[in-house]
Formats: structure tokens, C-alpha cells, sequence
């Protein structure tokens, strides 16, 4: 593994698998919905789309994913709420050059067509009504905004319907210059290819990406709890959607692989705690799902089931019933194995492939400036012990740092409320 920095402030990371069949290249810009301004809403979304429509090379329709196709090569592209990635999985030798070419082009000599932008408007207020339809990811924005309430942190990805529909060529153009610049970028290659020549392309393709002088600095976002952290969204649905969060803590804290262990307890497999109290012994739902959520600043942990509706208010019972087990009695070391091993395997499975390890390698390096190694990840999850469990259920599973969102037909707030008591 080779880091680098191009004189521009370009980094580069070579993730080089002699024994892999095919390579990916990922392009990784350090703006998300964080960065963006009230006004911006939605913006670091619509312009990973916006890129793809025109670049002075690519010019006509679909002409960037011919390029990428006619390699027989895949492509996609995703944004959070810290950085956006593009990437192009190579599955010929020789395609890796021409990815580098392409994913430079896309941040460098992007033309944004007026009529493509105008198209891409209707694409995604289409996905806004596409998400809309599916409660379960509505529900997991609006535990965000039950957390954070009008910041950038609780902003729905996809903006605002009236803001993406007034979204300029130029204001879209102002948003790019100010985010996309050298310093935000990373390109990380991974998987079989020739270091040598890929960072000479790189070099040759990247170092035209403009330095800014006096980038703008992000947000602080808001961390501390809310008044009121329960969000309702009224709807006649056959089911009530729930996500419960408890507010937690950052990336970089000495407690988050801990969290990792602690959040697999609870919501891991057809054994964890919340399936077998809420599905096996109750039989309230179906799906249970769970996660441990940091970034750089700030964290939380998620449980999402989709009881009856003449369960909701049960199930929210059950589950911060076991968060109190949690603190009170400390976890055995069968089960805090099975967790730790949970939680590595998914680990290992999620780095198969040069994509995943491109992704998870990058990322470190992009947020934290620094590679957590496999080993280093796997040694500070089996150091877990039940004492610290037990230290991390009572720091973080409090009243305080509980939230909510709710949709089905419900309409009391109060009665939830009662529930979130620890």
C-alpha cells in the first residue's frame, strides 16, 4: 500500500493485490451534505449527477458511459454526508488508464448542458418520490433529523423538492469550484496493475485540478441533544416504521470499536438480542436492522423494526428494555465472542473485492488521514471485554441520548415519549 500527495494537493493511494483478476479506481471528493449552506440543499447530491452529463471530452448524450461500457467496464457513483465517490470497476487489464482519464475529466472539464441539468431535475425529484414510497428509509432520515433538527447533519441527501428545482448552471458551478478543488481529493487505485505507469497517469490527469488558496472551512455541527428527539410522520400504513438512535460519539474516539461490538449484541443476526426478544419470544415484526453510524464528528447507534401498528408502542418498549439490561448486568463472554465474531466476519467479507478494499482504505485515509490496517481493526475488536460493554451501556444509554422517528398512523408524541425512559 503507497500513499502520495501530487504538488497540487492531490492525494493518491495504490492498493496494489498482485493476485487479483481485476482493479478500481475511485475518485473521492471530501464535500457531502455537511458542507452544503441552507440554500444548498440537496447540492453535493445533484452535482455527482450533474458530472456525468457533459465534460468537454464527452460531450454528447450517454458519451461517459459508452466510454466506461465500451471497456467493459462498471461505473457508479454515491454521496454522503461527507464525501462524495465515484468509481469504475476495471475488469480488463489496460481499462484502469482510461478510468483515470474519465474520473479526471468528470471534476476537471465538466460543461453542465442547460438542457441535461434541466433533465436531471426531473431524475431526481423522480428518487425523491422513489424514497418517499419507502418508509423505511424515511423513517432512517428522519431519526437524523430527530438528532440534529435543521443542520446539515439532519438534511435529507436528496434536498428539498423547491431548492433542487431552482438549482441554476450557475449556482451548481459555484457550489463545484468551491468543494471540488485539489486538497478534497483523493484517487485510490486497487487490486493488479503497474504502480509505476497507473501514478504516472494519475499524475498526468490530476494535476490540472485547481488548488484553492483559502478553502472554506465546514460547520461545526451541533452535537449536543435536543429538546424534544421524537419525529412523527402520520401515515396510514400497514405497519409502523420505526428507528430508535442512541447518540454516541465520533470516528476517531477510543470507544468506537466497542460500539461496533456493542451495536452486533443487539441488532447482529437471528441470535442478537433485539430479534430474539422482539421477533422470536413476541413475534412483533418481521425485519430487524441495526448499525453503529460515526463520522468525524459525531455518532450514533440505530435499531429499526416495523411492528404492527397495535405493536408500536410495544416493540419501543421491549427494545429500550434490553438497552437497560445492558447497563445493569454485564454480558457473558460467549456471547461477547459470537459478537466480536460477527462483527470481524463482516469485516472480512466486506474486503473481497478490490472495490471494497478501495473504498475502505480511502475513506480512512480521506476522513482521518491515517489506514487502519485489518489487523489493527481485528486486534482492537477481540480486546473488547465485558466490563467495557457494560461502561459503554452506561455512558451512552441515557434518556438524554435517546431519539425517534415513527411513521404509521400515530399521532402522540406523549405516549412515545413515556417509553424513551432509561
Amino acid at each position: 500500500m503507497k500513499k502520495y500527495t501530487l504538488p497540487n494537493g492531490v492525494r493518491v493511494l495504490l492498493v496494489e493485490d498482485p493476485n487479483a483478476k481485476t482493479s478500481a479506481t475511485v475518485l473521492m471528493m471530501k464535500v457531502g451534505t455537511e458542507h452544503e449552506k441552507p440554500s444548498e440543499k440537496g447540492y453535493a447530491h445533484f452535482l455527482e449527477h450533474a458530472l456525468y452529463q457533459s465534460t468537454s471530452t464527452f460531450s454528447e448524450v450517454g458519451g461517459i458511459s459508452l466510454a466506461i461500457e465500451n471497456e467493459g467496464s462498471d461505473q457508479n457513483a454515491y454521496t454522503g454526508y461527507e464525501y462524495t465517490g465515484f468509481y469504475i470497476l476495471n475488469n480488463f487489464p489496460g481499462s484502469v488508464f482510461k478510468s483515470i482519464d474519465i474520473l479526471s475529466d468528470l471534476v476537471i472539464r465538466p460543461t453542465f448542458p442547460r438542457k441535461r441539468i434541466a433533465n436531471e431535475k426531473r431524475v431526481i425529484l423522480n428518487e425523491m418520490k422513489k424514497y418517499q414510497d419507502d418508509p423505511a428509509d424515511r423513517a432512517d432520515n428522519l431519526l437524523r433529523a430527530a438528532f440534529y433538527g435543521n443542520q446539515s447533519a439532519g438534511w435529507d441527501i436528496l434536498g428539498t423538492r423547491k431548492i433542487i428545482q431552482s438549482l441554476s448552471c450557475e449556482s451548481l458551478l459555484r457550489f463545484k469550484n468551491v468543494h471540488y478543488h485539489a486538497e478534497n481529493a483523493l484517487v485510490v487505485v486497487s487490486g493488479k496493475f503497474n504502480q509505476e505507469k497507473v501514478l504516472e497517469r494519475i499524475r498526468k490527469r490530476f494535476s490540472s485540478l485547481e488548488k484553492l488558496e483559502n478553502p472554506p472551512k465546514k460547520k461545526p455541527v451541533n452535537t449536543k441533544p435536543r429538546r424534544n428527539q421524537i419525529v412523527l410522520s402520520y401515515s396510514q400504513t400497514k405497519q409502523t416504521h420505526i428507528a430508535l438512535g442512541i447518540r454516541t460519539t465520533n470516528l476517531f474516539d477510543t470507544d468506537a470499536h466497542g460500539l461496533e461490538v456493542l451495536s452486533a449484541i443487539l441488532t447482529e443476526g437471528t441470535s442478537s438480542r433485539i430479534y430474539m426478544s422482539v421477533r422470536e419470544k413476541h413475534g412483533m415484526c418481521y425485519k430487524i436492522d441495526g448499525v453503529s453510524d460515526l463520522s468525524q464528528e459525531h455518532g450514533f447507534l440505530s435499531i429499526s423494526v416495523n411492528p404492527d401498528n397495535d405493536k408500536a408502542h410495544d416493540s419501543v418498549s421491549i427494545i429500550v428494555e434490553e438497552l437497560r439490561r445492558l447497563r445493569e448486568r454485564k454480558v457473558k463472554y460467549e456471547e461477547l465472542s459470537k459478537a466480536k465474531k460477527l462483527v470481524i466476519g463482516e469485516f472480512r467479507n466486506d474486503l473481497q473485492t478490490p472495490y471494497d478494499k478501495a473504498e475502505y482504505f480511502g475513506r480512512n485515509l480521506l476522513l482521518s488521514n491515517s489506514i487502519e490496517s485489518r489487523s489493527e481493526f481485528e486486534k482492537k475488536v477481540n480486546d473488547v471485554s465485558p466490563v467495557q460493554i457494560m461502561r459503554l451501556a452506561n455512558t451512552y444509554f441515557t434518556t438524554k441520548n435517546l431519539a425517534l422517528a415513527v411513521i404509521g398512523p400515530h399521532r402522540s408524541v406523549r405516549k412515545f415519549k413515556k417509553l424513551l425512559v432509561l
